[in-house]
């Protein structure tokens, strides 16, 4: 090779890098798109669902296939989120309890934003979406809140030029697939909003613009273009029943005694069809941002705040600390630092999402997180910035603080391993449960295997790991 040629393409190399990074040294605009309910089902990562946005996504992102929600339930996991703090720390292991009550000087990952220059906008559910009062958190956001609130089982078709249900109407079924357009549920309208607000944001001033999809959560009544994408007789449902549990391990709530394979299936059809849904109007969203210049420098984070059991173990809700209801897919776009198409080894959190966001745009830390950043992974998707994830969740639901009458909390720690917990009294913080579930590749957690000698080495690795988050 000529030496002279090689040295002119290394410049231009050199040339290129050192343009990028200054382009990382700017404040990034920022784009956050949150699913609710959303398992790790998508095509990328090897899922049922028909998921063609989603995956695109993943091609140009880093993804991690190792994320973890703090609690899976809707307020908790979104305080959690949003705070950067753990559910006991930020005090809201329950749907009732809006965080500015017990922590009314909690910093949020917009509000941070907001006082670093950033306009703040917010379209779809991103903080809980209902039973506060005030609703979410109008401090965070430089512009009122756009179709942020109302209760999901009153989503039903609303045909073009019909008023919007009232909140306090009469309930849908929970699964239906009404030859209808896709502005007439919530996630349709979300998108067209969204859109809408691309023309408003700042020239000058970076931004940061939260989409909050409705979907996959119940009620499943995506319109039928998305139910007709599958064939029932394709779908592969797992009863996954579980043994050894202890009588903390399945709530009651959301459990039947049993649900036929029929069921299983049917609930699966319709909870696909949501998530091919909701990943059209995430398409659309991206193609808009595309279509105005908007997306080739944009740092994107994509994720669910739980998942979801769709007849596994006789259940259809989320609030265990199984891998279905726990692990979500995370999905980080950031141009010119992450590796596009790139799976990471490390364990994440969605606590973590806020510090990451902070580093990638330059922004003050601002001071009390539990997460820690995952830039070092988005660099380097074999660097392994943590080794395992915490999990918690109240052993009788989410009702109100005051309420709550939950004989134990059960607190967890997944690591390559499998996942460790202990269900400690909720008064004392006595010990009165534990679980070790090994992890085969495909994370079923189908036995208990607390007992088992073949097991003893892990569970105390588990409990050590679960002692440095949780002491008793």
């Amino acid at each position: 090779m000529d030496k002279k040629r090689f040295s002119i393409k290394a410049l231009a190399a050199s040339l290129v890098i050192i343009s990028t990074s200054g382009t990382a040294e700017e404040h990034r605009n920022v784009l956050l798109i949150m699913a609710d309910d959303l398992r790790c089902e998508l095509g990328y990562q090897g899922g049922q669902a028909i998921s063609p946005h989603l995956d695109s996504l993943a091609a140009e992102s880093v993804s991690f296939d190792k994320a973890y929600v703090q609690q899976a339930v809707c307020n908790p996991s979104r305080a959690s989120m949003l705070t950067g703090l753990r559910p006991n720390t930020v005090g809201v292991t329950d749907n009732y309890t809006n965080f500015r009550d017990v922590m009314p000087e909690a910093e949020t990952l917009p509000r941070w934003f907001k006082k670093h220059n950033y306009h703040t906008v917010n379209v779809g559910k991103v903080f809980h979406n209902w039973l506060h009062d005030p609703p979410g958190d109008r401090q965070s956001w430089s512009v009122p809140e756009v179709l942020a609130f109302g209760n999901h089982n009153y989503d039903r078709a609303v045909k073009p030029g019909e008023p919007e249900p009232e909140q306090s109407g009469e309930r849908i079924p929970g699964i239906s697939n009404l030859d209808v357009p896709d502005e007439a549920y919530y996630d349709g309208r979300v998108a067209q909003q969204a859109i809408g607000k691309l023309d408003g944001l700042p020239d000058k001033d970076p931004w940061f613009l939260a989409v909050g999809f409705w979907k996959p959560h119940s009620p499943f009544n995506a319109p039928k273009k998305y139910w007709d994408l599958y064939d029932a007789r394709e779908l592969d449902v797992d009863a996954l029943p579980v043994g050894n549990p202890t009588r903390f391990t399945i709530p009651q709530k959301g459990t039947r005694e049993s649900v036929s394979a029929a069921t299983r299936v049917r609930t699966l059809h319709a909870y696909l069809a949501t998530i091919s849904y909701f990943d059209a109007q995430l398409g659309k969203l991206v193609a808009a941002m595309k279509a105005k210049g908007l997306w080739e420098d944009t740092i994107v984070v994509f994720v669910s705040d739980h998942g979801l059991h769709v007849g596994e173990r006789n259940r259809f809700q989320k609030s265990t600390l199984f891998d279905l209801d726990t692990r979500v897919p995370l999905l980080i776009r950031a141009p010119g630092i992450g590796q596009p198409n790139s799976e990471s080894k490390t364990f994440a959190e969605l606590i973590d999402i806020f510090p990451t966001l902070n580093e990638l745009c330059h922004l003050q830390h601002p001071g009390m997180l539990d997460g820690v950043s995952l830039v070092s992974a988005l660099k380097d998707p074999d660097f392994v910035v943590k080794d395992s994830a915490y999990v918690q969740h109240p052993s009788g639901g989410t009702k109100s603080s005051a309420e709550d009458r939950s004989e134990a909390m059960g607190v967890g720690v997944v690591f390559d391993q499998g996942r460790y917990t202990e269900w400690r009294e909720t008064q004392s913080n006595r010990v009165l449960a534990r679980e070790f579930y090994p992890h085969d590749e495909g994370r079923r957690e189908p036995m208990n295997e607390i007992e088992h000698e073949d097991h003893e080495a892990a569970s105390s690795t588990g409990l050590e790991k679960l002692l440095e988050v949780f002491p008793r």
